[in-house]
This record gives structure tokens, sequence and C-alpha cells, in this order.
């Protein structure tokens, strides 16, 4: 499992989870999406991205104008990466 945090994760074209942690299974598929808000503790093994996380339907990328989506347990997902100063994506292979 993968988890990956951050201060905010689009899972759609205005949908975000503040405070979010998305977690993926070894294949890179979609498991869980939550907010830490709703944690007592923090969740062991979570990597903090200090940028935005959007979640993406795998071959799929922000750059081309493709939105995030919300995925459904099992999708296969494409994880980037953005700096809100900055106006390029990286992409965040799992």
């Amino acid at each position: 499992m993968v988890r990956l945090a951050s201060h905010r994760i689009y899972f759609g074209p205005s949908s975000y989870t503040a405070n979010g942690v998305v977690v993926l299974d070894e294949e890179g598929r979609f498991v869980e999406l939550f907010s830490l808000q709703d944690c007592i503790v923090e969740p062991a093994n979570t990597v903090f991205y200090d940028e935005d996380i959007f979640l993406m339907r795998k071959g799929e990328s922000p750059e081309n104008g493709d939105l995030p989506f919300l995925p459904l347990f099992g999708d296969p997902v494409d994880i980037f990466l953005h700096k809100a100063s900055f106006d390029n994506f990286s992409y965040k292979g799992i």
C-alpha cells in the first residue's frame, strides 16, 4: 500500500479533499481517499507532498486538458503533483 497526503487532493474538476490522503495498492490502483481531519492519528507510512495532488485516469494528463475524476475501488490511477506557484504539472509514478 502507498499513502500519499497533501493539502488538497483533487478528484474532480472542482472537487477536492482538504488535508487528504489517497491510498493506492502496489499496482497503482485506487483503494481509498479520506481527510486527515477525520483521523485521530496520522496513518503510518504516509508520504506528504507540499503540492496539490490530482487523481487522473491511467494514461490521462492535466497537461492535455484532461480533468481529475472520482475513482472507484480498483481503478488504475495516475498521480500528478502541482505547486500553486507553478504552471506545470509533474507526474508521480507509483
